[in-house]
């Protein structure tokens, strides 16, 4: 890759009440709709807001006031899942959908807008303890305003050289300024679903 790429380990996992993850051991919380928010490192922060101001003339007024009052502490990522309680049929098969946000986000004085979102949406079926793609994945990353997208890869991966049980979707990507599209800055996404239909999810991008 032509950039590092800030790591940000997000994990939110979902599952009804009392279960056990089957990947990495992690004991699940009940939720079906989740959003979990963490701080961007200095860094990363700073390349946001450089290219946030690049696009000032284009800001509302009050996404201008935001960016000029901003520090490079004053940046977050917020993962969002939207997962789809199955139908009576669907259940009837295991199965279910998953869809994801990334949201990149600039915030002043409590009050913030979302610079770069990137989405993963996918469903899943299980048997009670192996998980197979059912749908998807679908991939898209936003930005905004000079800065292009193009997807590297989006689709499903299983770990351990194919022997887990359960099942990740990703997306790679990368976003460029229309000016110069040969400058490369990468991220990633990735969700992990495992058989009780729990997942963690976490993304990385475009360090500055």
């Amino acid at each position: 890759m032509k950039s590092l790429l800030l790591r940000l380990a997000i994990s939110t996992m979902v599952a009804s009440a009392g279960w056990i993850a089957v990947g990495p051991g992690q004991v699940l919380v009940a939720a079906a709709n989740t959003t979990q928010t963490k701080a961007l490192d200095a860094a990363s922060c700073g390349g946001l807001l450089a290219l946030a101001r690049a696009d000032r003339p284009r800001l509302t007024p009050g996404q201008r006031a935001i960016v000029d009052h901003a520090t490079v502490n004053s940046c977050r990522l917020i993962t969002t899942m939207n997962h789809a309680q199955p139908t009576s049929q669907d259940a009837l098969a295991g199965c279910s959908g998953f869809w994801v946000t990334f949201s990149y986000t600039i915030y002043w004085n409590n009050i913030g807008f979302d610079y770069l979102k990137d989405r993963v949406n996918g469903g899943f079926c299980s048997d009670g303890y192996w998980v197979s793609r059912d749908w998807g994945p679908d991939c898209q990353t936003t930005q905004f305003w000079l800065w292009g997208s193009a997807n590297d890869w989006c689709g499903n991966y299983r770990p351990n050289g194919g022997a887990a049980p359960y099942l990740q979707m990703g997306h790679n990507f990368h976003i460029f300024p229309y000016s110069a599209p040969w400058i490369n800055k990468y991220g990633y996404s990735r969700v992990e679903v495992y058989s009780n239909f729990g997942y963690s999810a976490w993304g990385a991008c475009c360090y500055f």
